[in-house]
């Protein structure tokens, strides 16, 4: 039997002291949502991720028609000739306004701009605006196909969520995956 490659793992940042501060690349610059920016992220997420199906109805469930909070809270990512390149959001844990845990929501980057960096300025940002809103501590849930992503979330801090057998094997998959690239796994740590 063949294994679906998104396995789906979760990730904690218990507190949101000392977040690692990323500035951004001075040929970018970041703005808040704003009506119309609903196809940007769907572009976005698009080319972003392959495994993905991202239509209006997507983002209206992802973000709950709530458009007074993505104003606070969904960033957007262009270059200087304004080009959308990217997107992340500091959303609710379960989608609940008023939970102190904050979730990092669909952090994405066109491929091409890919492997720059880049979205670390975007979770430096919206790690810090969960702050400033009152959130004490950041979740999210990534695919264990999603190396990169879930090296720079254990950069910043973030740490394996593991309740059950399942999970915990998915996460020795990861921390497999990366002895194989020489990847620090020293912030895997799945003892018990």
């Amino acid at each position: 039997m063949t294994e679906s490659p998104l396995r789906k793992i979760e990730m904690l940042r218990s507190d949101l002291d000392n977040i690692l501060e990323c500035g951004f690349p001075s040929e970018f610059y970041v703005k808040l949502f704003k009506p119309g920016c609903e196809k940007i992220w769907i572009d976005i997420q698009t080319q972003a991720d392959i495994h993905g199906n991202f239509d209006m109805d997507r983002f209206r469930n992802a973000f709950i028609n709530d458009y007074e909070s993505l104003a606070k809270r969904q960033y957007y990512m262009f270059t200087r000739q304004s080009q959308p390149i990217g997107t992340a959001t500091a959303w609710y844990a379960n989608n609940k306004a008023d939970g102190n845990c904050g979730l990092v929501h669909w952090v994405g980057i066109r491929p091409e701009f890919q492997g720059r960096g880049l979205a670390k300025p975007l979770l430096t940002i919206v790690l810090t605006r969960m702050k400033q809103l009152g959130h004490r501590s950041a979740s999210l849930r990534t695919a264990t196909i999603r190396l990169p992503a879930i090296n720079l979330y254990l950069k910043f801090g973030f740490v394996p969520v593991v309740n059950h057998s399942e999970e915990r094997g998915y996460w020795e998959e990861v921390k497999s995956a990366f002895e194989r690239k020489n990847l620090d796994t020293s912030a895997i740590k799945l003892d018990d």
